[in-house]
């Protein structure tokens, strides 16, 4: 049996919180008039976090409604609506796709919607593209579980629709989810209009009130305290208002500006889901207004740190049997002499405990002008002997009492 994850909460190695707005309001579609035939269920559940849109231009939302639905968009719509588990293994579920792979920012919901068989593709290949009429039927009808009645007097012609299709049209008429009896239109393209009414009179049919109530934020995938090395959240109006990705998204981060608002893209036309890109996992919370960045770690020094496996202070080794009192002593006196010899700024270096090391180390061989592998060895030096390491224009030593590495920037008197 496959295991999935519920993650409700989630640890936050670094939060970093940028409020630009105390209130959130809902967005409205401007491409879509009330008079649409489509308007409700487009208002209802872009309200409840279900869907999301485009930013077209300040303050200008849209939702595009007359484009073709994509079979990737109708795979991460089901995801959201039907609060589909995470799958463990979604890069393995992927893998056996040609056409896709796990690069894709949609390949955690793409993976959720083929593990629960909506899409199955065709020889080895997804299929990526248009949605058309009777696709979608099938769509429907295996994500809501939908049974076809054989006695049914519902009259629906199927003589133009695909013999494959042929029973999920016939299921959709007779529930009353389709009124095309003569002419469904099977091989047209579905738009993405078409699609959310075609959805939400089976969310009304099944039970709306099951669909609507969720965990704000949506689904994550397990959470690895090594894995991400920080979080940023800000108010999601600084990017669909003013088209603006705050800058402490690209701290200690090789993201690009294009990299962040793509992925900013992704998350707001599908909120409260999982959107994972080479440099971070992003998730718009619709439901409190937040574009949630989790940054995810490139490269693990802290893995060579002595450290690496051990989160109490009373579990690092000492030095040669010394007792903490005896190093405290110690690094004092090396630090009153090198008074003598140094002007020094205190510029605190973090917990070698803690999750966040990896940040800490970077911030450390920036302040060093180092390499973080160096400021590694320095590290382990420092913590093997008890002493104080003097790099010229750095001193570091460490705390065994806290585990944190105090450094300090220095000149020469």
């Amino acid at each position: 049996m496959k295991k999935v994850f519920k993650i409700f909460t989630m640890l936050v190695v670094l939060l970093i919180l940028i409020p630009t707005s105390s209130a959130f309001a809902f967005y409205n579609y401007s491409d879509v008039d009330k008079s649409s035939s489509h308007y409700e269920a487009l208002d209802f559940l872009q309200k409840k976090g279900l869907i999301g849109g485009y930013r077209f231009d300040k303050e200008i939302f849209h939702f595009r409604p007359n484009h073709p639905i994509k079979r990737t968009e109708a795979a991460t719509i089901f995801f959201r609506i039907l609060d589909f588990d995470v799958p463990e293994d979604y890069e393995e579920i992927i893998k056996k796709y040609k056409d896709i792979d796990s690069t894709h920012p949609l390949i955690i919901p793409i993976a959720a919607s083929i593990d629960k068989g909506i899409f199955i593709g065709e020889d080895g290949f997804f299929k990526d593209g248009e949605l058309n009429r009777e696709q979608m039927a099938t769509t429907i009808i295996r994500a809501f579980d939908l049974k076809h009645n054989s006695g049914s007097t519902v009259k629906v012609n199927l003589e133009n629709v695909s013999n494959s299709h042929k029973t999920s049209v016939a299921t959709l008429a007779q529930y009353g989810i389709t009124t095309e009896l003569a002419d469904f239109r099977p091989k047209e393209n579905v738009t993405r209009a078409q699609f959310i009414s075609f959805v939400y009179r089976t969310m009304k049919l099944k039970g709306i009130e099951q669909y609507i109530n969720f965990e704000s934020g949506g689904k994550t995938p397990p959470y690895n305290s090594e894995l991400y090395i920080s979080t940023h959240i800000f108010h999601e109006s600084e990017y669909v208002y003013s088209n603006q990705i705050h800058k402490s998204v690209f701290t200690n981060t090789n993201m690009t500006i294009e990299e962040a608002k793509n992925g900013a893209e992704y998350a707001v036309a599908f909120p409260n889901t999982p959107i994972l890109t080479k440099y971070a996992l992003i998730r718009h919370d619709s439901l409190k207004g937040d574009l949630i960045y989790l940054i995810i770690n490139t490269d693990n020094y802290a893995e060579k740190l002595i450290t690496y496996d051990i989160s109490e202070p009373d579990e690092v080794p000492l030095p040669d049997g010394k007792t903490i009192e005896q190093i405290e002593i110690n690094q004092k006196e090396n630090m009153d002499m090198l008074e003598k010899k140094y002007n020094f700024k205190m510029q605190y270096g973090g917990n070698m405990l803690s999750k966040d090391r990896n940040h800490r180390i970077k911030s450390m061989a920036e302040i060093m002008n180092k390499e973080p592998e160096e400021v590694v060895v320095i590290i382990n030096w420092v913590i093997e002997t008890g002493n104080v390491y003097d790099g010229g224009g750095f001193l570091v030593y460490y705390e065994f009492d806290s585990g944190r590495i105090p450094h300090f920037k220095v000149e020469e008197k």
